[in-house]
């Protein structure tokens, strides 16, 4: 009886052991199952996310484009109408576009400084409007610069005719950014690096 227990007690002994790996395999095989499900649904989550941003930064382009067509350019158009009633004529596109600093504009033109000085001091309204309009491009290339809208796409769609705009009136930016001496506290700096980005990129387009 003893010998025959000692024969089965082995046999059983085995069959616990192949149940066991069995079992471990089992669980092995289960648990891949859910780490591949479980990486599977993170990715598509993960799609998820980067799409809604991509359609989210993609509306957020159309809608900036939008409003530099409706609202941006009518107001430089009525800038340039209310120079003109006053007799102050900037001359479009003869400016060497450089730091948007007023010592190297002082090169090109040096009575525009005086002639810039004496319209804003003497014409407040123009003043108001010309702050307003540059304040309106700032907050507009904010969302370009601080990656809310998509560069990219902008340029294709917009970039040319930003880059015209803010070269006709470069020398008021100009004249803006002197009135302070701080570098670091300049006005129109999202404006500027939107302009000089969006500047580089055509170019690269064009070779």
């Amino acid at each position: 009886f003893i010998n025959l227990f000692e024969k089965y007690a082995g046999l059983y002994s085995a069959t616990v052991i192949v149940s066991a790996s069995y079992y471990a395999i089992y669980q092995l095989i289960e648990l891949k199952v859910s780490n591949d499900t479980l990486m599977s649904q993170t990715k598509s989550t993960s799609d998820d996310i980067i799409n809604r941003k991509q359609r989210e930064s993609i509306d957020k382009t159309v809608e900036e484009c939008k409003f530099f067509y409706d609202n941006i350019q009518p107001k430089i158009r009525d800038l340039f109408q209310l120079f003109s009633k006053v007799g102050f004529i900037l001359t479009i596109n003869k400016w060497e576009i450089n730091d948007f600093t007023w010592q190297e504009l002082n090169l090109q033109d040096k009575d525009l400084r005086e002639k810039t000085g004496s319209l804003l001091s003497h014409q407040p309204h123009i003043s108001s409007e010309l702050i307003l309009t540059l304040n309106k491009i700032e907050a507009f290339a904010i969302s370009f610069t601080q990656g809310i809208a998509d560069t990219e796409v902008g340029m294709k769609a917009i970039g040319h005719l930003y880059q015209t705009q803010i070269e006709e009136i470069y020398p008021l930016i100009a004249f803006l950014r002197s009135q302070t001496e701080n570098e670091q506290d300049k006005f129109y700096n999202n404006l500027i690096e939107l302009y000089r980005l969006w500047k580089r990129d055509q170019k690269i387009d064009n070779k």
